[in-house]
């Protein structure tokens, strides 16, 4: 599998998104009359993106800025990256994927199809978090790879890295990627520095963190719950936001002006009490 073929031209279409495909859900299926609480019964709204983000700080990595905004009784979170839409996809990653997938037709795609990032399918997710006999929920929506013959949901990841390199450095990220796509294997294609996948891999998700990982996936989330638990007790009001900075190491909040916060549609808001 030659992951260059098809890139010709790609133009990342799927960093724009933001939260306007989830709002549409909830409108779509929230009942008459309900507040915004009571439509997606949790605490925050959030994307899988946020929760792999703040889940990983619990050991070092990339540094990152999350803003945290309270509307209507709901905290939103999302991160700076994608209010800029500055992400920059991987061509080859959505090659892998269209090698690994089946077309509308059922049939394998051509090798030089053009590659595409524009369309996705999306779960819908709800999940609690549990602490100290305290709670914290949370609403998101995750992108979906594939979906097997079992209906089981798969990731597809391809990488030059070798395994014990994959471990140290990809592992914690796509473990919890997985963890919160609800997803029970992940394919991995390991290719040359040429973008040529040689090698094929089914890793059960749960299987991971048995692995010779320098990371465990319990530190991660008691960090997810500090930080949810922080951000909820900072924004006791609507109209208040928070920034939630890493420098990679350390977590800081820093006080922000909810005004600079454009990423919750006011005519979304509209549709609750």
């Amino acid at each position: 599998m030659n992951l260059n073929l098809g890139c010709e031209g790609f133009r990342d279409e799927g960093g724009g998104d933001l939260y306007f495909s989830l709002f549409d859900y909830i409108r779509q299926t929230a009942s008459p009359g309900n507040s915004l609480k009571e439509a997606i019964g949790a605490d925050f709204i959030s994307t899988r993106r946020n929760l792999v983000t703040l889940s990983a700080s619990a050991f070092p990595g990339k540094p990152f800025q999350i803003r945290a905004l309270r509307k209507d009784g709901v905290i939103f979170i999302c991160d700076r990256s994608s209010e800029q839409e500055t992400i920059n996809n991987y061509a080859g990653g959505y090659k892998f994927e269209q090698y690994m997938t089946l077309n509308e037709n059922g049939h394998p795609h051509d090798d030089d199809e053009p590659v595409s990032n524009a369309e996705c399918v999306k779960s819908v997710l709800r999940t609690t978090f549990e602490s100290g006999g305290k709670e914290m929920k949370v609403f998101y929506a995750a992108e979906l790879d594939a979906v097997d013959r079992e209906e089981n949901l798969v990731e597809f990841k391809s990488t030059n890295l070798g395994h014990q390199n994959w471990l140290e450095r990809l592992s914690r990220n796509h473990y919890l990627q997985s963890y919160f796509g609800n997803v029970s294997y992940i394919i991995k294609g390991s290719t040359t520095r040429e973008k040529i996948v040689f090698q094929l891999d089914k890793i059960l998700v749960d299987e991971i963190p048995k692995m010779e990982v320098n990371w465990d996936p319990e530190t991660c989330f008691v960090k997810l719950f500090e930080i949810l638990e922080e951000v909820k007790t900072r924004l006791e009001n609507d109209d208040e936001a928070v920034i939630i900075r890493s420098d990679g190491v350390n977590i800081y909040y820093e006080e922000e002006d909810a005004n600079n916060c454009n990423f919750v549609d006011p005519e979304f808001l509209r549709n609750f009490y």
